[in-house]
């Protein structure tokens, strides 16, 4: 008898909560619907900011919340539109992920972005197969997904983006980048295959073009120390890449960088000059300005002392007005100006 009263009582408990679930889940309808109203009628702009801000943090909890979502996205409304593909990227529920998933292949590219961005959260390897397909898609959809993919993080997919890579140019790259260390590796281990079979076809020159200029999206330190390593590469645009990478980390070493034999190395390591500060800086900059071989390092030199607005570099820019290349003589008048007048 105990144990029958104990098992309708748990029947009951289960009835209960699960009318409760259901009841939340239709409220939250309900609020969806009355932000969507709000957003379409409402002329106060306090009142639209505040239903398109609240609705952008809505967090789906069911799969009608989301199928309602969908329907807001694909709104003419711009507003709704974007205010749903936030919501949607709010779902943090695994019991979620499937519908989600099928989203990948919605037709309304709209709903397939939000659906992206929301796997990607969700950080679920599931999702990998779907958004390796939506690589193929168009530029927007596939710098989406290759996002998506290095937020869950799964390094098998890094062939599948290096496949894809000679096909498109950011979209697939700044994703990449994101693998960091594993990314670079893997980059590198395909620049030697290629250095080894050489083919001079149009595919296999973007390609190796792409595959270089992802080195200079990675900011991930644990590479620091293999990007200073291809700051010895025979190849000078691997070395340019190098130095983007690091400069955006704050760990390139400027006056070694200023040692390259390519003047091209040098003018993208004085580029990264410009957000460091520092006496040594200005008097490395100002060594390249007296020194270097290059008149457009010269010229460029002289163009970030003006940027820099370098008092001591004044004596060095006034000789500068004698220098063989009118680009540079032009740069330092302009510097020189620049500096005596806010000095």
């Amino acid at each position: 008898m105990k144990r029958n009263i104990v098992i309708l009582a748990a029947l009951i408990l289960s009835i209960c909560s699960f009318g409760t679930a259901y009841a939340e889940a239709d409220q939250g309808e309900k609020t969806l619907k009355q932000y969507v109203k709000t957003l379409a009628t409402e002329s106060a702009p306090g009142k639209q900011r505040d239903a398109f801000e609240k609705m952008s943090e809505f967090e789906p909890q069911s799969e009608e919340q989301i199928d309602f979502i969908f329907s807001a996205i694909k709104n003419d409304d711009r507003k709704i539109s974007l205010a749903g593909q936030r919501a949607l990227g709010n779902v943090k529920d695994k019991k979620l992920v499937p519908k989600v998933i099928a989203a990948l292949n919605d037709k309304d590219k709209r709903v397939k972005v939000g659906a992206i961005r929301a796997a990607g959260r969700l950080k679920d390897k599931k999702a990998v197969p779907g958004l390796v397909k939506c690589l193929d898609d168009d530029e927007a959809v596939t710098h989406e997904s290759s996002l998506a993919l290095a937020e869950i993080g799964d390094n098998n997919v890094i062939p599948e983006l290096l496949k894809r890579i000679g096909r498109n140019n950011a979209p697939t790259s700044i994703g990449l980048a994101k693998f960091g260390l594993e990314a670079l590796r893997a980059i590198k281990a395909n620049l030697d295959t290629e250095a080894e079979e050489r083919v001079d076809i149009t595919e296999g020159e973007d390609k190796r073009f792409n595959m270089i200029r992802t080195i200079g999206f990675i900011r991930d330190p644990d590479a620091v120390p293999y990007l200073k390593e291809l700051l010895e590469d025979q190849d000078s645009d691997v070395r340019i890449s190098a130095v983007q990478a690091l400069g955006k980390m704050g760990e390139l070493n400027l006056a070694e960088a200023m040692q390259d034999k390519d003047a091209t190395v040098r003018i993208y390591a004085l580029g990264v000059s410009k957000k460091i500060r520092g006496d040594e800086v200005d008097q490395i900059i100002i060594d390249r300005l007296v020194n270097d071989d290059n008149k457009n390092v010269r010229a460029f030199s002289a163009n970030i002392l003006y940027e820099r607005n370098v008092y001591k570099a004044i004596p060095y820019l006034k000789d500068a007005l004698n220098d063989t290349s009118k680009d540079v003589r032009d740069t330092a008048r302009l510097a020189l100006d620049k500096i005596t007048k806010s000095n």
